[in-house]
C-alpha cells in the first residue's frame, strides 16, 4: 500500500497503487472509484495528495472524470507497437473487433499531400477517412492517401466492409515492406474530431504521421492518424547492436 518512509512521493505510490488494481482487473472499465474522502481515509494521506493523484490518472488515461457522477476506469489501453501491421490486423491480435465508419472516399489533388507522397504536382490519388473502431468503441479517425497510380478508385468499392486498406494494396501486388511513424502529442481542439471520437476539448491525443513502403522502397501510402490517448500507449523495444 503506502510507505510513508518511502522516498517516492506519497501521490505516486497512491496513483500506482491504483494502477496496480486496473492491471490486476481489481478495477474494471467503466467501474466507479471511490471518492476523494473515501481514498484519503483508505489510504492515510491527505485529500490534496488524493488530488493529485487522480489528477495525473486523469491525465494518462487510466480513470475519466464525469461531472456530477464521480471518477470512473476507462476503457482498456490498445498498447501499439511500431510495426507495419495494418490497424484491423493489430487490433485482431490483441482481441478486439475491428471496425470502421467510413466518412469520404474520393478522388482527390492536394499539393501538399503531393509533397507528402512524393507525386507530381497535382497528381491524383485516393483519400480515405474513417473513423477506427475496437470493440465498437472509437479509437482514431484516420485519414489516408494512396496514390492512383498504384491502385485505382475502383479498388475501393465496398472499402467500408473490407476496413482494411492493406488487403486492397495486396490484391494488386502492393506489399508493405517498412513503415516509419511520426508521433506528437497533442489535445483535441477540433469539435468535430471530438464529436466523432466522444472526447472532450483538451484531452490528450497522439497525432501520427505513417509512411508505408513497398519492397522497392516506393512510397505507397501517407496516412494521418488522430488517435485518443486514453485507448493508446506507445511501446517500443531498443536493442544494443
Amino acid at each position: 500500500m503506502i510507505d510513508k518512509n518511502s522516498p517516492i512521493p506519497l501521490y505516486h505510490q497512491v496513483k500506482e497503487d491504483i494502477i496496480a488494481g486496473i492491471q490486476a482487473n481489481e478495477l474494471k472499465a467503466g467501474q466507479k472509484i471511490a471518492g476523494e474522502h473515501e481514498l484519503h481515509v483508505k489510504y492515510g494521506v491527505s485529500q490534496i495528495t488524493i488530488r493529485r493523484a487522480l489528477a495525473e490518472l486523469v491525465a494518462e488515461g487510466y480513470v475519466a472524470r464525469v461531472r456530477g457522477k464521480g471518477t470512473f476506469i476507462s476503457n482498456k489501453r490498445h498498447k501499439h507497437k511500431t510495426s507495419f501491421f495494418s490497424f484491423s490486423e493489430e487490433m485482431k491480435r490483441l482481441g478486439f473487433e475491428s471496425s470502421i465508419i467510413l466518412l469520404e472516399l474520393a478522388r482527390v489533388h492536394n499539393a501538399n499531400i503531393d509533397k507528402k507522397l512524393r507525386l507530381d504536382e497535382l497528381e491524383a490519388f485516393a483519400k480515405i477517412k474513417r473513423v477506427r473502431l475496437g470493440n465498437g468503441e472509437p479509437f482514431g479517425l484516420q485519414t489516408s492517401y494512396i496514390p492512383e497510380k498504384c491502385v485505382g478508385m475502383q479498388a475501393f468499392d465496398n472499402f467500408e466492409q473490407t476496413g482494411s486498406i492493406y488487403k486492397i494494396l495486396q490484391r494488386v501486388g502492393i506489399l508493405p515492406n517498412r513503415v516509419r511513424e511520426i508521433y506528437r502529442v497533442v489535445q483535441f481542439s477540433n469539435p468535430e474530431t471530438q464529436k466523432l471520437l466522444d472526447v472532450s476539448l483538451g484531452a490528450p491525443a497522439f497525432f501520427v504521421e505513417r509512411y508505408s513502403y513497398d519492397q522497392s522502397d516506393n512510397l505507397f501510402e501517407y496516412t494521418e492518424s488522430i488517435l485518443r490517448g486514453d485507448r493508446y500507449e506507445l511501446e517500443t523495444e531498443i536493442t544494443n547492436g
